[in-house]
């Protein structure tokens, strides 16, 4: 009972912080152009895009989205009900695509916002109890996106966008936490990564040859890539998305697939083109003229030199460094593997994407993969006598 006693009475506490932290609404509602409108959130909104408040078109533009504080504390309840925070989710979605300055910025006052808990006590605790206080969810934010990060701080604001799309179906924030926290230490086997794997998309199709534990080797079917040269940014995943979205000579706009290759040595990325352009004599869509993309088959090189591919996975996001050491771990398993090796000495894995940039990491699939062949048995004999000598 004198457990039980101290948490109610922390939980009380902790109310009676959150009441005096949150500030009174203070709201004014007032006629503007014929429409309703809160005032003080769309001073905050109006102030963060800044847009002149006289410009009427903008000011309903703008007006769209809360204030930062309102908007989290939305998004990270468990009682706001799913169908309004996905409206917001939807808004601020619609923000990023028709203002993307102003969609930066006000990631940036999001992100203020979730941080300015850091050294805060009531925000460092776990709590093993809900407790009624914004402070508190932050705290459970922050948690999440230091997560996130692991240590890469140029990834911060997409961190917090990615966290703001899972809110609305999760029973807040603390709920989404705990699902984070428990994902994350689930075993990251090909089950979990298959039900990782966007429903309703496209995929190259494959047999698994040979089952290795932390790896695979799958025999692919033929498939076809549009692709374009690597860049810094966006930029070669946006012209790809062009080239799919109906930037082509025919206009003829096409199904999205997965996943997205990253060929380090050809220095192409690759989206995979919907199989009705899998097979021979197939005419897909004509890229334009100064577009820079190419159609390419054998999987844009990846079923070049063999069909037959050795793959390993892992979740989290596929940083640099991340996926060189997968890289580096998947040659190291072949070169230890008795049965199958490389089908060319300097072949080198590529990086296999299959989640949109918002999918936190606990939902990720990524995988690293290189082309393989089976060892010739004759030859192992005369290879360990060399090797013994």
């Amino acid at each position: 009972m004198g457990k039980l006693a101290a948490l109610l009475c922390l939980a009380f506490l902790a109310a009676a912080f959150a009441f005096q932290a949150t500030p009174q609404s203070g709201m004014i509602s007032s006629a503007r152009n014929g429409r309703m409108v809160n005032t003080r959130a769309e001073t905050v909104a109006l102030r963060g895009a800044k847009i002149n408040p006289s410009m009427s078109t903008d000011v309903s533009q703008a007006a769209t989205l809360p204030a930062p504080k309102e908007f989290l504390q939305k998004v990270m309840s468990s009682r706001t009900s799913e169908k309004d925070k996905n409206e917001l989710v939807e808004v601020l979605r619609t923000k990023r695509q028709a203002a993307p300055s102003q969609y930066e910025e006000y990631l940036d006052q999001l992100t203020a916002e979730v941080e300015s808990v850091e050294g805060n006590k009531w925000a460092e605790i776990k709590w093993p109890i809900p407790l009624p206080s914004y402070r508190v969810k932050l705290g459970s934010f922050n948690r999440m996106l230091a997560r996130l990060l692991d240590g890469e701080g140029g990834r911060k604001k997409a961190a917090v966008a990615a966290l703001i799309r899972q809110l609305p179906s999760a029973k807040g924030v603390r709920a989404l936490e705990q699902e984070a926290e428990r994902r994350s230490r689930d075993e990251c086997t090909m089950k979990e990564m298959l039900a990782r794997t966007p429903e309703g998309l496209e995929t190259p199709k494959y047999q698994v040859l040979a089952e290795k534990g932390t790896w695979e080797v799958r025999a692919y079917a033929e498939f076809s890539v549009c692709s374009t040269a690597m860049q810094n940014g966006p930029g070669a995943f946006n012209t790809l998305a062009g080239y799919i979205f109906g930037g082509n000579q025919e206009q003829q706009k096409m199904a999205m697939t997965t996943p997205v290759i990253s060929n380090p040595k050809t220095n192409l990325m690759s989206f995979v083109m919907p199989s009705a352009y899998w097979t021979p004599g197939s005419t897909p869509p004509t890229p334009l003229p100064n577009a820079a993309v190419q159609i390419e088959g054998a999987g844009g090189g990846l079923i070049l030199g063999s069909e037959k591919v050795a793959v390993t996975w892992f979740g989290g996001y596929a940083s640099r460094q991340t996926t060189e050491k997968r890289k580096a771990a998947l040659l190291e398993d072949l070169k230890a593997d008795g049965e199958w090796e490389l089908a060319e000495s300097s072949a080198e894995p590529v990086l296999l994407q299959y989640n949109d940039p918002f999918q936190p990491p606990w939902k990720r699939r990524n995988e690293v993969a290189v082309a393989v062949r089976r060892k010739d048995p004759q030859a192992q004999p005369a290879k360990a006598a060399a090797d013994a000598a």
